[in-house]
């Protein structure tokens, strides 16, 4: 645009003249114009804090929403999975260095780290994710989409269930630690060598202590879809996370059987009056009020 057309179109805006010629970015601020940033530039690139895998840019490679290792940078970062192109060990997820412009497994194999082939999921351990199936599968243990009760790293992550080979805790589901190298120890039982407590991550019923109340291994609805032992119908109990399915932990109005037990809200399922809180009863198998 030369400088006489230029003028015509400040004048032609009621824009005050400058003693100093107007430039295209001036006139730009004048005019209150925002010059919008497109999709790929705000997209995260390798090391940057993240929140979700949607965030990160994948027009270099898979990069997903994960734990780098590295405590300076956040408890998550857009990062490579193993094979992935890498610039420094901050572009690598989890315990992955960047050799030669690679992240790879750069010592022994850690045990629970290592994707079977073919896996349908892509999100490695740590991973933030939303269900199972974006996990990655693993040669030596369980991967689900559940809570690690690492509060800094999201609600739910790509975690190991009890019993599965580790290398740190936070892969880990639940509060099961890694221990001798598998989460919950070796003999997927906690750290005082007894059957898992109500909350505790499990692979099956026997793993559950029954010492208080008829305790099995299956999901509440704090689990996030994650299997734990827990409390069944009318079970003495200190909190909600203790029960199974949707019960809650409250009062069913019968004194004899403790203060609070693991019971249904109206409209849910109950096989005894028991099993439904204050002063619901159980007709048909559902708990409701009795007028």
């Amino acid at each position: 645009m030369d400088s006489q057309r230029f003028d015509a179109l400040v004048r032609s805006l009621g824009l005050p003249m400058a003693r100093r010629p107007l430039t295209i970015g001036v006139l730009i601020s004048l005019l209150g114009i925002r010059p919008q940033r497109t999709r790929a530039q705000s997209l995260l690139g390798p090391g940057e804090p993240c929140t979700a895998t949607a965030q990160c840019d994948q027009s270099g490679g898979l990069l997903v929403c994960a734990d780098n290792m590295l405590a300076e940078d956040g408890p998550l970062n857009c990062c490579r999975v193993e094979g992935g192109a890498c610039g420094e060990h901050r572009h690598c997820c989890g315990t992955l260095d960047c050799v030669n412009g690679s992240c790879i497994e750069n010592g022994p194999s850690i045990p629970g780290n290592t994707p079977v082939t073919g896996s349908a999921g892509t999100l490695p351990l740590g991973a933030a994710c939303s269900t199972t199936e974006e996990c990655v599968t693993v040669a030596s243990g369980s991967v689900i989409c559940g809570d690690n009760m690492q509060a800094e790293d999201g609600p739910l992550n790509c975690c190991l269930e009890a019993g599965s080979a580790c290398s740190i805790s936070s892969h880990c589901c639940g509060i099961a630690t890694c221990d001798a190298g598998f989460c919950g120890g070796a003999t997927a039982t906690d750290a005082a060598g007894d059957d898992f407590a109500p909350g505790d991550p499990c692979s099956s019923d026997e793993q559950c202590s029954q010492s208080l109340g008829p305790a099995i291994c299956a999901d509440n609805s704090g689990s996030g879809g994650a299997t734990i032992c827990c409390l069944t119908e009318s079970s003495t109990c200190t909190n909600d996370q203790e029960c199974c399915g949707a019960r809650v932990c409250a009062t069913n109005g019968i004194s004899s059987d403790g203060g609070k037990n693991c019971c249904s809200p109206e409209g849910a399922y109950c096989s005894s009056d028991s099993g439904c809180c204050g002063d619901l009863f159980c007709f048909d198998a559902v708990c409701g009020p009795l007028w």
